[in-house]
């Protein structure tokens, strides 16, 4: 290379690091364990950030190589503060492999963030970390359990607890900041006293309106990985989540870049972080989603089964925490119509107190999502399965009464759905999972009893 050739490369480089070091960066300075509580810290432009997880769990040691970690994921919360191009990582000396893993998991994790707060979707979010630290070897670890099932109050999580019950009945239990729901659930399962309960603190929380900018987060992603943890201190080898086969498609593409509510849900994520625990933190614990193989339709179907849960479950993000349906928003409508054409009119009555098929808002997210007028960015089914389950709303009448406008449009959305394409969306079954081969067979024996 010629000496301008060296000197224009070495002016290049300058520019990249220059460029690099005026980027908006979030600076993730680490986490401690103490008296049962592992707590975090972050900067940028002279504010300080702090988040703790409290659990009786952690009065086992996290080793380093875990407990750092967790914080990285749990930066995605301050995306709030700022659009930040960088993430810069001070207590751990990653690879650039495992830069590339965390840079993945925040451009799609926090797409829809940046598209319902108008950034860039395909802007790249940089990592960072210490390079003047020693790295961090992987964790020698011998389970001594099998399943760990992480717990919530929704349909989903109830139908994978019953079938992993129904294989393994000696499972342990985790909950994150676990609602009443989950609780109710835990007494009828009579296993109260088996939970796992971990709570978060955040100072400021990063929800608070002073802060700019609000939207989704990769949450599961977060909570995920704090199950990790618990699964370690506890001896468990896998981390059960219920994430349906209907997780892993994108509902827009915005600027290249597929945006999903549910990204951090998805089987891509899911086999991601199990190859990335694997190869750079621990062997023998890693993550699966039980329900995988299904859409959402077949677990209403299953669901509709445990009528024991009926009185206790809720769907409904806008109104989850105050213990009641607050039967207006897309996801309100798409359960209610995966649900209602398994169950009778009394059990309807008990869980929603009347049709919701007669109320207009309620259509008028089910037209929406069957003609792609608007694909709501929530936790729902793809827009096969939601045609097949108004199909099966309208043999049942219940459709008869609702608002005739937009009854029309989801009647003509739905006109060519056959009984080919019910018994073959309610047949369903993908193969392409991370269930552990040791249960695959037994698992889909037992969808097929309860799906019959």
């Amino acid at each position: 290379m010629s000496r301008s050739a060296k000197k224009g490369a070495r002016a290049d480089q300058e520019n990249k690091v220059a460029i690099l070091h005026n980027m908006k960066t979030l600076t993730y300075h680490g986490g401690k364990q103490e008296n049962k509580t592992l707590s975090y810290r972050w900067s940028y432009d002279g504010q300080e950030f702090k988040i703790q997880a409290i659990s009786d769990v952690f009065e086992v040691e996290i080793p380093n190589v875990l407990l750092q970690h967790y914080g990285i994921f749990l930066s995605a919360y301050y995306f709030n503060v700022d659009n930040f191009e960088k993430v810069h990582v001070e207590s751990l000396n990653l690879s650039d492999k495992q830069h590339s893993f965390f840079e993945k998991l925040f451009v799609k994790g926090l797409a829809e963030h940046r598209y319902t707060n108008g950034f860039a979707v395909d802007q790249h979010i940089s990592f960072s970390s210490n390079q003047n630290i020693p790295s961090e070897g992987k964790v020698p670890y011998q389970p001594s359990k099998r399943f760990l099932s992480m717990i919530g109050g929704g349909k989903d999580s109830l139908v994978g607890i019953e079938l992993l019950k129904a294989l393994d009945p000696d499972i342990g239990y985790l909950g994150m900041n676990t609602n009443p729901q989950s609780l109710a659930a835990l007494d009828l399962l009579g296993e109260t006293s088996s939970l796992i309960h971990i709570v978060t603190e955040r100072d400021p929380n990063p929800h608070d309106k002073k802060f700019p900018y609000h939207g989704h987060h990769p949450g599961t992603a977060m909570r995920l990985f704090a199950a990790i943890l618990a699964a370690y201190a506890e001896g468990y080898r896998h981390v059960v989540v219920a994430n349906e086969y209907s997780a892993s498609f994108d509902q827009i593409t915005v600027d290249g870049i597929g945006v999903n509510h549910q990204y951090s849900k998805s089987l891509e994520y899911e086999r991601d972080l199990n190859e990335y625990l694997s190869e750079f933190i621990i062997d023998e614990l890693g993550t699966f989603s039980i329900l995988r193989p299904l859409y959402e339709l077949q677990i209403a179907k299953i669901f509709a089964g445990f009528d024991k849960y009926h009185p206790i479950f809720i769907s409904c993000n806008v109104a989850f925490r105050e213990k009641q349906w607050c039967k207006n928003c897309s996801k309100c409508a798409f359960v209610y119509a995966i649900i209602a054409p398994f169950i009778d009119a009394d059990q309807i009555t008990e869980i929603w107190g009347e049709n919701l098929l007669q109320r207009e808002t309620i259509c008028k997210h089910l037209a929406d999502i069957v003609t792609d007028a608007i694909s709501p960015l929530e936790c729902i089914g793809t827009k096969e399965e939601t045609k097949v389950a108004l199909k099966l709303c309208e043999q049942k009448g219940l459709l008869d009464d609702s608002p005739e406008e937009i009854k029309n449009i989801i009647m003509g959305s739905i006109q060519d759905v056959t009984q080919d394409d019910i018994d073959q969306t309610l047949s369903f079954y993908s193969s392409d999972t991370e269930i552990p081969e040791e249960i695959a067979e037994e698992l889909k024996m037992k969808v097929q009893e309860y799906i019959k």
